[in-house]
């Protein structure tokens, strides 16, 4: 009779881990999506007319539109990302200034017939970090060790990546 009972707990708690959890991360050099279609998605651009985008996504479903039909694709992505660096007990920190990143696209697309051409040019992506020079001794990049371990300073130019 106990095993009869233990089924249904076991198929919730297996239902429940397997859940998806929340992503709380992007990577700005490989895009989740090309596209509006896409992007309302998650992403998925694979196996519908997903636009002009499909050059990044999947160039054989630029065949599935009608015959005779013309496509102008103009986008803008925007990357706005908040970056923080805590690095010591006193609660020390450093903001990147890099806040914005702006990708534009552009893509014309024409079929005739069976055969679709156009040409395109969509942002790959590329995000990164900008915190300024480093001449505050309590900044995060203030210095470092030489291969000797030895302390150094840094060159004083902006730092990026």
């Amino acid at each position: 009779m106990q095993e009869k009972h233990l089924f249904p707990v076991a198929a919730a708690l297996a239902t429940v881990l397997a859940a998806p959890t929340e992503a709380l991360a992007t990577n700005g050099m490989n895009m989740e999506a090309y596209g509006a279609r896409a992007g309302g998605m998650g992403g998925a651009a694979y196996a519908y007319d997903a636009g002009n985008s499909a050059v990044m996504n999947n160039p054989a479903t630029l065949s599935l539109p009608a015959g005779g039909m013309d496509r102008l694709g103009l986008g803008l992505t925007v990357l706005g990302p908040d970056v923080t660096s805590r690095y010591d007990a006193a609660g020390a920190r450093s903001e990147s200034d890099g806040t914005a990143y702006y990708m534009p696209s552009v893509s014309y697309m024409r079929k005739r017939g069976r055969i679709t051409y156009g040409a395109a040019v969509l942002a790959q992506g590329g995000m990164g970090t900008e915190y300024g020079r480093a001449d505050d001794p309590a900044d995060l990049f203030y210095g470092g060790l030489s291969m000797m371990n030895a302390p150094t300073l840094l060159s004083g130019q902006e730092i990026r990546s």
